[in-house]
């Protein structure tokens, strides 16, 4: 029971410090969603992408609020565990809607502009990572969905190299999972030395 109970403890810590790094996102992924739009506006002669990436802005806006407001309010660990499941379901579904207008949008652009496209997208995932990999439960769906849309994208409709480059990314992304899980791990470790201490 006091394993159990030291888990749930543990847990609640790493989401917190998931939470406390999530409420600072917005402007790093408002700068890489603009940037997007404006790449994909000059060849796509629609408001897609500008709505788009206003649809991503908005959700990550909500999410900074509600995780804001539960860093205030929540105070046991079964509260954040919970929250952190609702949480967890819609960063996913934010990876959902930003691979799904990455997939649509590469088809669409010229050899140049896919190039710029994946690199912001790579710079995103990657600062994504950083942000909340302490607790790898959170973030793993979302890296899924629009990391896997990434090299999916290349290989579908990529200008040049398609396989080559889709299995780089490929490559790219099992080697930051395996990151995620080993800084959740540690992460995890760390707070059950802390509270074995402090008991």
């Amino acid at each position: 029971a006091r394993d159990i109970t030291d888990r749930r403890k543990a847990d609640a810590e790493q989401i917190k410090l998931v939470y406390q790094s999530a409420v600072r996102t917005l402007p790093g992924v408002a700068v890489a969603v603009a940037g997007i739009a404006y790449l994909v506006g000059q060849e796509v002669p629609n408001l897609l992408p500008y709505a788009w990436a206003l649809t991503i802005f908005a959700i990550y806006a909500y999410r900074m609020v509600v995780t804001r407001n539960a860093l205030r309010r929540l105070r046991s660990a079964q509260e954040f565990i919970a929250h952190s499941s609702t949480m967890t379901g819609l960063t996913t579904a934010m990876g959902v809607i930003a691979g799904a207008g990455l997939l649509y949008f590469i088809s669409e652009l010229s050899g140049e502009r896919q190039a710029l496209v994946i690199m912001i997208c790579i710079g995103w995932v990657a600062g994504a990572v950083g942000v909340s990999s302490q607790y790898p439960r959170y973030i793993i769906p979302w890296y899924a969905t629009f990391g896997g849309s990434l090299a999916l994208a290349w290989l579908l409709f990529g200008s040049s190299n398609r396989l080559l480059v889709a299995l780089m990314l490929a490559l790219l992304l099992i080697y930051l999972s395996i990151a995620i899980r080993e800084v959740g791990k540690k992460t995890a470790e760390s707070i059950r030395i802390r509270f074995q201490n402090i008991g």
